[in-house]
């Protein structure tokens, strides 16, 4: 099937129109937490929905995001987290819709790098890593697509679910993917933020809050392995790399 970018969304200035809350669709290793603590210090703890001090498992816990009270939930400005993207579909209130793509072997290296880091052992390989069954279905495998693909049918407790993406998940993905108000990429991230102020008048700095920093040489051999085993994801990031480059024309 032939996919097309959604048309250039209207999206008029806070000066000329109160605009609604922003459901940040938060994938692993894009910047997100950079993103996600600029947004809260934009519109006020007070107003960001799931509260993170509420429960240890509030960011990404669907559930718990469903039993949210639906009137705690019209008065955020920002709801935000792990959150597969057809949650939007469940707010009680006019929502837009953001989230950051990051090419997939550069998101699977952060987050193996991410890993290692946590579990304080540099003497495993990334390559090892990569191969532990938990992390990588749970976190690597087509994880960006994954969390577009997703519906409420799938009863998964978070994003952590693994899930077999065939030809008519892509559908269901490009097209969530089609209708999000705000896309931004990785490589340029600060532009996404300065868009996004614009839109909701924030005067917010973008923090860097990188956890995996290090420098570390990766094979030539393992970025092909990784290309090959997430290939739903590289097809979906070179779409929403489309999407990117069309809306810039507007």
């Amino acid at each position: 099937m032939a996919w097309l970018a959604m048309p250039c969304p209207v999206l008029l200035p806070s000066a000329v129109m109160t605009p609604p809350a922003l459901f940040f669709v938060h994938v692993m290793k894009t910047a997100g937490t950079s993103l996600f603590w600029a947004m809260r210090n934009a519109v006020g703890v007070d107003y960001v929905r799931p509260r993170p001090s509420e429960s240890p498992t509030a960011y990404f816990d669907i559930e718990e995001l469903q039993q949210y009270d639906r009137e705690r939930l019209a008065g955020a400005r920002l709801v935000a987290g792990h959150f597969p993207c057809y949650l939007a579909d469940e707010m009680p209130m006019p929502i837009e819709v953001a989230t950051v793509l990051r090419h997939p072997v550069e998101r699977t290296v952060s987050m193996l790098k991410q890993h290692r880091k946590e579990q304080a052992d540099a003497a495993t390989s990334l390559e090892e890593i990569y191969e532990i069954p938990e992390v990588f279905d749970s976190l690597i495998h087509n994880h960006q697509v994954k969390m577009f693909a997703l519906t409420q049918g799938d009863g998964v407790a978070n994003y952590m679910a693994p899930l077999t993406i065939d030809e008519a998940r892509m559908d269901i993905a490009r097209e969530r993917l089609g209708s999000v108000h705000h896309l931004g990429l990785n490589e340029d991230l600060d532009a996404f933020f300065d868009r996004l102020c614009i839109r909701f008048g924030w005067t917010e700095k973008l923090p860097s809050m990188r956890v995996s920093a290090e420098a570390v040489p990766i094979d030539p051999g393992f970025r092909q392995r990784i290309e090959r085993d997430n290939e739903a994801d590289m097809a979906f990031f070179r779409y929403g790399s489309e999407i990117v480059r069309a809306r810039a024309d507007c």
